[in-house]
């Protein structure tokens, strides 16, 4: 439930970028698509999406899909902001440190494209506004928090992690972001892992850092199918 919750601030962005006006296909827009991630990888949530916004909302495949890549690159600048942040806190792991040399990179390169994205913003129809930028990076931002520490919750129904809550919160946002940069793999499947498996073998053995992976892996799965249901549920009831 926690983690329901927490999913919001994105649907707050759909509507205050795209839709405007109505909560409820935002909440349709962004959760239905979140199960299509798993058939072959982010492009079918991409498309899943476009189509959506297309039918329900008559906006054009240009405009949806440029707020999809929008929304990807202030998701991107949230992470590598929150990962340089709980890097500077942390600072006793070497492999922290490269991930720190990679979120720098990443910063560069998503603030420039988030540059060239008002650049040509005058092309569509929802153009890009400068000083909601920062609102919809705060907001993701929070999001990520949010799920991470829903995550904690979720874990300490298995394992003892209530000493190593920060360290957990860092590796989920940097490991979520990997598994959406790997946008070849179904939700990340395999990159995700990898990453906890890595970012927690410090604090943990190496066996529980998987054991925590593969949990993160059925949470996440489990709120996806639970965002899609009622996504699934809200469109046959208000949209026959």
């Amino acid at each position: 439930m926690t983690g329901m919750i927490f999913s919001l601030p994105l649907v707050w962005i759909v509507r205050d970028y795209l839709v405007k006006k109505s909560w409820l296909i935002s909440f349709i827009l962004t959760f239905l698509p979140a199960i299509a991630k798993y058939i072959p990888g982010k492009i079918w949530s991409f498309v899943g999406f476009i189509l959506q916004a297309k039918n329900m909302a008559n906006i054009s495949e240009k405009d949806a899909g440029f707020f999809q890549v929008y929304s990807q690159i202030i998701g991107l600048l949230s992470s590598v902001l929150l990962t340089i942040i709980g890097i500077t806190v942390i600072k006793n792991s070497q492999l922290l440190f490269q991930f720190n040399v990679a979120a720098i990179i990443l910063l560069l390169g998503s603030v420039f494209a988030i540059y060239m994205l008002i650049k040509i913003s005058n092309n569509y129809n929802h153009i890009i506004n400068n000083s909601r930028i920062i609102l919809h990076v705060i907001a993701l931002g929070i999001q990520k928090i949010s799920k991470g520490l829903s995550l904690v919750l979720f874990l300490s129904a298995f394992i003892p992690v209530h000493e190593f809550v920060f360290e957990i919160l860092l590796a989920f946002i940097i490991a979520m972001q990997m598994g959406v940069l790997a946008f070849f793999a179904p939700a990340g499947l395999g990159v995700t892992e990898g990453a906890y498996a890595m970012l927690l073998s410090d604090q943990f053995t190496l066996a529980v850092a998987i054991q925590i992976a593969i949990l993160a892996r059925i949470w996440q799965t489990i709120l996806d199918f639970l965002l899609a249901i009622i996504g699934f549920i809200l469109k046959l009831t208000f949209f026959k």
